[in-house]
């Protein structure tokens, strides 16, 4: 069985290697590089992480089988991207800390940087519309398994969130008008989960109705 072997860079003491870094400190270094460069606070308090680069042939598997050294895990997924990349998400916040407390990590004979996916800094909820948006939703996450929980609430249309071509963890779903959108809200925002880990999904009302979304319907 292959051993997996945990990295602290920057110099430090063989015997700080026994004791819980803090990766948030002023001598905290994202990716190892830099000096006294601590890391964004939109890391803090993040249970995801984005581990990068990895190897052509690295699976979601790989991923949960390294990273669980670590704690629990919710969630991974490999992603395509030159070089690729994964998203780890964790049970717990303190799983997620130790694992970003590494800086590096051996998967599978690639070290791979490891780091906070940041958080949304400053969410307000917006004010009622005819546009829901779902946020912490599963990287693996497609159009179908959103359209079969809000279509029995009359979603009309829905968009994933894309940056460069690659879901971004956050999509939208537009309905007729603001009282149809908001009684769906209120009807899955206490529970709606998703992916078979059950992750809880932030469900708030869009910024952008669906006619500034979307554009005009040309019939």
């Amino acid at each position: 069985k292959r051993q997996y072997q945990r990295r602290v860079h920057g110099g430090y003491g063989a015997q700080m290697q026994q004791q819980r870094f803090n990766p948030y400190g002023a001598e905290g270094k994202a990716n190892g590089k830099g000096k006294g460069k601590a890391r964004s606070p939109a890391c803090r308090d993040t249970t995801s992480i984005k581990v990068q680069p990895l190897a052509a042939s690295t699976t979601d598997h790989n991923l949960m089988e390294v990273f669980s050294q670590f704690g629990e895990i919710e969630s991974a997924v490999v992603k395509p991207g030159n070089p690729p990349f994964g998203y780890i998400n964790f049970n717990s916040l303190a799983a997620a800390q130790a694992a970003m407390a590494q800086y590096q990590v051996d998967v599978y004979g690639t070290m791979a940087s490891v780091v906070g996916k940041p958080t949304r800094p400053g969410l307000v909820e917006a004010a009622p519309s005819d546009g829901l948006g779902l946020f912490n939703l599963p990287m693996d996450t497609v159009e179908e398994e959103i359209r079969s929980v809000f279509s029995p609430y009359g979603c009309t249309d829905i968009k994933l969130a894309q940056w460069d071509g690659t879901f971004t963890g956050h999509a939208y779903v537009y309905f007729d008008d603001i009282p149809t959108a908001a009684a769906a809200k209120e009807a899955v925002q206490e529970t709606l989960t998703m992916g078979p880990g059950g992750q809880k999904v932030d469900v708030r009302f869009a910024l952008k109705n669906k006619l500034e979304a979307l554009g005009p319907k040309l019939y």
